[in-house]
């Protein structure tokens, strides 16, 4: 609606000699008043049809972006369409509204001999004005693309504890009570791309959920995630022991359950990991678990949520998950010879393997979403600021078509008619960053607080963001500049 203001206001010379001229010859105002809301009504209307048409052909790619399956007959429901009609009576309204009631109300002569408003004028206020807050917004956006894509960047590169690269697990919960693992566990480790293979109760990022306590007293406990595993598991996942030994096989007879409990467990106990090796803790509502070692903090969660209590323990249950590390190689040929082994025990049981870097990618394709649509809304917010400066721009260029030329005539040169035009604009853009910068920060300060683990807001990214912004300004006014500038002077001077 602002460009559309901007077209309106800038042909007013124009349209003030029409009218008036309209006027002298009999026209009443009603009549004046019913051609220019029709006028505007067409223009409005062809916009919303190739608005409509835009969006059934990009329909597609939106589905794409966001993942979704919208179909475009949503568009022709009856709410949508009163919405829709709506919003064009509004936009009509607004385009019109000031040459049909404020330019028909002029004396044919004043109309006849009307000029464009100074710049000191009220609509040259609100011109600034919608023009400090499109600036304004495409900064906020585009301050928020890099904040979302450095963010995203972090959790890719970030240290998770573990190697979750050339690592995937098969899921066996299916499998009839009492299946043989450990003959398909050992008839993989004779593969010659495998590495390392363990069974554990649950594929990573899962596991059972209980309470670790300080002693019998304590009634909040801390939320603890567990999980059985075979001892050789903590050097499959290439974790960091920070003290004790590995996890012993569980022998029958044991009543003592082994564990190996992680760094934040470890500090709600009140111990050092030294201190907490050979004790028994209160873990499954009795106290017959005793630490033998203690892992570094590892991210089992996704980066959204802090580190809690894990414990990997020897008690005997079921390991209905096998885990297995390969060499780099050719993916496709050694999942083709592990499936060939897999049916071999299992005839009847599907072969889905899961590996353990795309399950990390799922968990933060929201993310990942989120900047793609991001990134269209910045594009879309540039462009809309750059439509309104490109117009802006050619009204002023036509405005000041003799001052042009005049300057051009004393001498002045094609930079010193670009600077007249950019220098108005460079103020506006620094007022914008003033706003935006604060508007921006607290937007990219609400996105991160949906991380445990997120970057900090450098200052780069909003000088970043206000450099692209003032370079496509920059260039949209310089283009529109260099034409008028280009000019020749003597036509410049006669025009009218």
């Amino acid at each position: 609606m602002y460009q559309l203001h901007e077209f309106e206001h800038g042909t007013r010379s124009k349209r003030s000699r029409e009218i008036g001229i309209s006027k002298t010859v009999g026209a009443k105002r009603y009549e004046l008043i019913s051609r220019l809301f029709f006028e505007t009504g067409i223009f409005t209307f062809i916009s919303f049809l190739s608005g409509f048409v835009l969006a059934a052909m990009l329909l597609p790619v939106f589905n794409n972006l966001l993942g979704e399956q919208l179909n475009f007959t949503l568009a022709f429901r009856p709410v949508f369409l009163c919405v829709a009609l709506l919003i064009w009576l509004a936009t009509t309204v607004f385009a019109a509204s000031y040459p049909a009631l404020y330019m028909s109300g002029f004396p044919p002569l004043m109309a006849i001999r009307s000029s464009v408003s100074s710049p000191k004028s009220s609509h040259a206020v609100v011109r600034k004005i919608l023009t400090v807050g499109q600036f304004a917004v495409a900064i906020v956006l585009i301050s928020w693309v890099l904040i979302i894509q450095v963010q995203i960047k972090f959790m890719n590169n970030k240290n998770l504890g573990y190697n979750q690269h050339n690592l995937f697990g098969l899921s066996l919960n299916s499998l009839p009570q009492g299946s043989d693992l450990g003959a398909l566990a050992n008839d993989y480790r004779a593969v010659s791309s495998t590495e390392m293979v363990s069974r554990v109760s649950f594929f990573p990022f899962g596991g059972s959920g209980d309470m670790i306590r300080r002693n019998a007293d304590d009634q909040i406990g801390l939320g603890l995630t567990h999980v059985t595993a075979d001892p050789d598991y903590i050097d499959l996942m290439q974790m960091k022991m920070i003290a004790g030994r590995p996890l012993p096989e569980w022998r029958p007879g044991d009543t003592i359950v082994q564990v190996i409990l992680n760094r934040t467990a470890v500090d709600y106990l009140e111990m050092t990991p030294e201190e907490v090796i050979g004790k028994k803790v209160l873990i499954f509502n009795r106290d017959i678990t005793q630490v033998c070692g203690v892992v570094e903090n590892f991210n089992y969660l996704p980066l959204h949520l802090p580190v809690g209590g894990y414990a990997i323990h020897n008690r005997n249950q079921p390991k209905s998950t096998i885990m297995i590390r390969v060499t780099k190689g050719n993916l496709s040929e050694q999942l083709n010879t592990y499936e060939q082994i897999f049916k071999k025990h299992f005839p009847n049981e599907m072969f889905e393997p899961k590996f353990l870097e795309l399950e990390l990618a799922k968990a933060y394709e929201g993310d990942r979403r989120t900047a793609r649509v991001a990134v269209v809304f910045s594009v879309l917010a540039i462009f809309v600021a750059c439509m309104g400066v490109f117009g802006l721009t050619a009204f002023m260029a036509e405005q000041r078509t003799k001052e042009i030329g005049i300057r051009k005539v004393l001498g002045a040169t094609v930079w010193n008619i670009v600077s007249l035009f950019t220098n108005n604009y460079v103020k506006l853009l620094l007022i914008s960053l003033v706003i935006a910068i604060p508007a921006a920060w607290w937007v990219g300060d609400q996105y991160l607080q949906n991380f445990a683990y997120r970057i900090s807001m450098g200052w780069w990214i909003f000088a970043v963001a206000g450099i692209i912004t003032i370079v496509l300004t920059l260039l949209t006014v310089g283009g529109m500049a260099i034409k008028a500038a280009m000019k020749n002077p003597v036509e410049a001077i006669k025009s009218e």
